[in-house]
Order: C-alpha cells, then sequence, then structure tokens
C-alpha cells in the first residue's frame, strides 16, 4: 500500500492567503514532497487532495493544524488542558491552546469543522486528525527556543528545515521557509506519525461531539 501523508496549516476563512498544505508521498525509506500549495480554500484542498489520492489502495492521512471540533457551552474540550500543560512543560506558551471558541479562535474553527466535513465527503477513506504543528516539534525532539521562535527568527526556521530533512529525508526539499510552511511540516509530522503509530501525545476521538482523534 502507498501512502499519502498531508499537512495543513489552516488558516481562517478571511485569510485564506496563509494557509498552507504540504504534501508528501513515501518512496521506500525516503518521503518525496509532491507539493505545497500556498492560499488555497476548501473547495480546492479537496481537489487536490482528490488528485494525490488515487483511491486504489492508497492511504491517506491529513493532520489540520485547526479545531476540528468545540465544546457545547464552550471552553476547553477533553485533551485542551492536558496537551496545554504538556507543552508548557516543554518551554512553549500557555497561549499556544486556545479554547476553540474563544474570540480569535471562533472563525479557524468555523473553518476547521466546515473542511474536515468536505473531505469526508469527497475522500470517503481519508483518515482526518486534529494536530498541533508546535506540539508536534517540541514533543519529538526540536529546540523548544526554536519552534518558540518561528514567527520572528529566520535562522531558527531554517534550523528547523534542516532538522525535518534528517526526519523526512526529502529527496527534493526546498521552499521558502516562512512560518506558515514551518507550520505546514509540523503538521505533516503529526500526520507521519499517525501513520507509523509513532504518536507522542493522542486524544483518542469522542464521537459524536468531538469525532476526530486529537494528536502531536
Amino acid at each position: 500500500m502507498s501512502r499519502i501523508i498531508a499537512g495543513i496549516d489552516l488558516s481562517g476563512p478571511s485569510n485564506l492567503n496563509e494557509t498552507v498544505m504540504t504534501v508528501a508521498v513515501l518512496s521506500g525509506e525516503n518521503y518525496v514532497l509532491k507539493g505545497v500549495h500556498r492560499g488555497v480554500d476548501d473547495a480546492e484542498i479537496g481537489r487536490l487532495l482528490k488528485e494525490y489520492y488515487n483511491g486504489s489502495g492508497s492511504e491517506l492521512i491529513t493532520g489540520i493544524d485547526a479545531p476540528l471540533s468545540y465544546n457545547p457551552g464552550g471552553g476547553d474540550r477533553p485533551g485542551d488542558k492536558e496537551l496545554r500543560n504538556i507543552l508548557k512543560g516543554q518551554g512553549l506558551q500557555p497561549g499556544t491552546i486556545m479554547p476553540p471558541t474563544f474570540t480569535k479562535m471562533v472563525y479557524l474553527t468555523m473553518r476547521g469543522i466546515s473542511l474536515a466535513r468536505l473531505l469526508g465527503i469527497v475522500l470517503p477513506g481519508i483518515k482526518v486528525a486534529e494536530v498541533h504543528p508546535a506540539g508536534s516539534m517540541v514533543l519529538n525532539g526540536f529546540d523548544p527556543g526554536l519552534v518558540r521562535e518561528i514567527k520572528r527568527d529566520a535562522h531558527a526556521r531554517e534550523e528547523i528545515l534542516l532538522r525535518m530533512e534528517e526526519i523526512f529525508r526529502f529527496r527534493n526539499f526546498h521552499e521558502t521557509a516562512d512560518d506558515h510552511y514551518i507550520a505546514s511540516l509540523g503538521a505533516l509530522l503529526a500526520a507521519r506519525g499517525l501513520a507509523v503509530n509513532e504518536i507522542k501525545w493522542l486524544k483518542k476521538a469522542e464521537p459524536p461531539v468531538h469525532p476526530f482523534d486529537y494528536l502531536c
């Protein structure tokens, strides 16, 4: 069975230009970077993943960096507080995990839920999980100091890219190293962990309210 993994750094619906989707295909022991797609809307994400997925025995695993559910009544969902405390202990800021209905998050949550539903319709065989790129990086041994500086420091991004090359062994690794691209690779790292059963942290799905695994 061939394996396709995708990592999506999702933006809110009003700033689509910040969305980045990275797609890689396993070839032997190496991943081949097949595409980096920027500024894509939900329909285009579905169309692109359908093109990558041939439907004949391929495994397609997608990690989305966005809440894919919300808690009835608001506030933290199962797992949010636990992951926040774990990542705080790893040197990240508590605000790296915000409740899905928080003012700054609610539009991203809305888009995440919509995209997950769309993908389930156009690609019934897809495996979708909610992921946390920064958490995935630090729990996989990346320097928390570098991860904290992704948005501000080009050197930090370059160092993280070098580490990603070691993990994925990309044969054609090249792309402008902005923070959204780095986040998409963090989501890709989490999707890879799910594919090979090397998940560092997991909150299992609790359908119907929380229908997707939440993991790093």
